[in-house]
Order: C-alpha cells, then sequence, then structure tokens
C-alpha cells in the first residue's frame, strides 16, 4: 500500500497527505459525523442520491476535497484525506482535471 495518498489537478500534484498520521479522538467524531450526514443523502453531480454507497462517499469527498484545496483550506484538505484514507485505504491517488469549465476526476487504487 502507498504511504501517501497523493492529489494531483492538470497532472500536476497539489497534495500529499502521509497516511500514517494517527486520528486523534475529536477527529474520529468528526468522520463519523461527516457518515452521519451523508447517512441522510448526498447531492452528486446535479443528482440527489438518498442511500449513498462507499462509491457514492468517495465521489462526493473528492469534490469536497478538491474546491478545499482551490480555496487553501489545508486543513480541511487534511481531514477530508484522513476520511479518504480510512474509508477507501486502498485509494492511492486522486486525478483531478480542470478545463476552466468542468472538473473530471479519477481515482487510482493499489
Amino acid at each position: 500500500m502507498s504511504r501517501t495518498l497523493d492529489i494531483f489537478v492538470n497532472e500536476r500534484r497539489i497534495f500529499s497527505f502521509e497516511r500514517s498520521v494517527g486520528v486523534p479522538g475529536r477527529q474520529r467524531q468528526f468522520l463519523r459525523q461527516m457518515d452521519r450526514d451523508m447517512d441522510n443523502g448526498i447531492e452528486l453531480d446535479g443528482e440527489w442520491i438518498s442511500d449513498p454507497d462507499v462509491k457514492h462517499r468517495t465521489h462526493f469527498v473528492v469534490g469536497e476535497l478538491l474546491r478545499a484545496l482551490e480555496r487553501g483550506n489545508q486543513a480541511l484538505a487534511a481531514t477530508l484525506c484522513t476520511y479518504l484514507v480510512t474509508r477507501v485505504p486502498q485509494l492511492k491517488a486522486v486525478y483531478g482535471m480542470h478545463d476552466g469549465q468542468n472538473v473530471t476526476v479519477e481515482l487510482e487504487f493499489d
């Protein structure tokens, strides 16, 4: 398994998250709250998903992660990466392509 979760936008690595960082109790509570919030449904690509599965949740969190990085919110980005590495441990990298209007995302798994 990869030691880091790497985030790329337009083929440039913009963030690297070290997997070995521990998850403090307060952050674990926040991650559980994220799951409870998503249990109520999420909007993904303009569609309401009332019962999101792991794939839906992963794509939703990746979208939030890319927005956090775009806004320069490193703390939120790290929290979202923590969610991803604890819920989808086989996720190795996120590749976002931004053409000025649309963003496409590809996920790489170990």
